[in-house]
């Protein structure tokens, strides 16, 4: 939602409709049990700000900068990897550019959250780095591809975690790699309908598994789909 031209207010309710696998649970009971198929995950509320304003009107000023800021809500299972034990602080700043039919969008920011431990592997705060490229293949953005990759670099320690004898519980008994969850995705996206104002768009990745086991929190495959209204004024623009 738009307040103003530069202040605009959001708000999501992510959903996953397909999972497979038992979690942590094959490491933690005897009887492990399968995730659940579908399930809602943290619910989300965020604000963005606009340092370098453009126009509304498609396809506004080359550069684009803002500031945003997401505040996750613990209401998702932690239980079933569909959410934080905390609530998440997402500061981040964004920038894009747009010369022709090129495009091209970076972001740099941080997800501060409370630390979670995943038989070793420690879930905590991290950096966001995310940077894509984009084409336009008919004019007005009625049809584009894009490539966009993303890293988490984790800030916490990660454990190697052995057996206790005496206890019969795991204990650290040295450090691992350091947890990066990486992937990239590709994408068509089109605006054919409602004179530009309605796009659609499909995309494909996987992860990019820089440090051998760093994709814990990264699915082997992620299919997405959106559709975004946004009024543009593509029309006027042609005129």
């Amino acid at each position: 939602l738009g307040l103003t031209e530069r202040l605009e207010l959001d708000a999501a309710l992510p959903v996953t409709l397909g999972r497979t696998g038992t979690g942590i649970s094959a490491l933690t009971s005897q009887t492990p049990s399968s995730l659940p198929l579908t399930t809602i995950r943290d619910a989300r509320l965020g604000a963005t700000f606009s340092l370098a304003p453009r126009t509304r009107e498609f396809p506004g000023e080359a550069f684009g900068v803002a500031a945003r800021f997401e505040l996750g809500l613990p209401t998702g299972d932690e239980t079933s990897f569909a959410g934080d034990r905390s609530f998440v602080t997402i500061p981040s700043f964004a920038a894009d550019f747009r010369g022709g039919a090129f495009m091209a969008a970076g972001e740099l920011g941080a997800r501060l959250r409370q630390t979670a431990d995943l038989a070793g592997s420690r879930v905590g705060s991290e950096v966001v780095i995310a940077f894509g490229v984009g084409a336009e293949l008919r004019d007005g953005d009625k049809l584009s591809m894009h490539l966009e990759a993303m890293a988490l670099p984790t800030l916490v320690k990660q454990n190697e975690l052995g057996l206790d004898l005496a206890t019969g519980k795991r204990i650290a008994t040295g450090s691992r790699p350091p947890l990066v969850p990486a992937e990239w995705q590709a994408s068509v996206r089109s605006a054919e309908l409602m004179d530009g104002d309605l796009s659609a768009s499909v995309g494909v990745g996987t992860s990019l598994g820089l440090t051998g086991e760093s994709g814990i929190t990264t699915p082997s495959v992620r299919l997405i789909f959106a559709i975004r209204y946004a009024p543009l004024g593509r029309v006027k623009t042609a005129e």
